[in-house]
């Protein structure tokens, strides 16, 4: 979930209502790109322990 948002209440509530993730937008082009380097590290860090259970990926 990608949010304005860094209270920590609406973080617990969007985790509780099965958010995977939760992302406070940057305010900053370059923190975008920030973001989204490590979603797509963690995504690919995932994907690799995943393999293990689904091959197809």
């Amino acid at each position: 979930m990608l949010s304005t948002s860094s209270s920590s209440i609406h973080i617990q509530i969007s985790y509780r209502f099965g958010a995977d993730y939760y992302a406070v937008k940057p305010r900053t082009y370059q923190g975008i790109i920030e973001l989204l380097n490590k979603v797509f590290t963690e995504f690919n860090s995932l994907k690799s322990d995943m393999k293990k259970f689904l091959p197809e990926l």
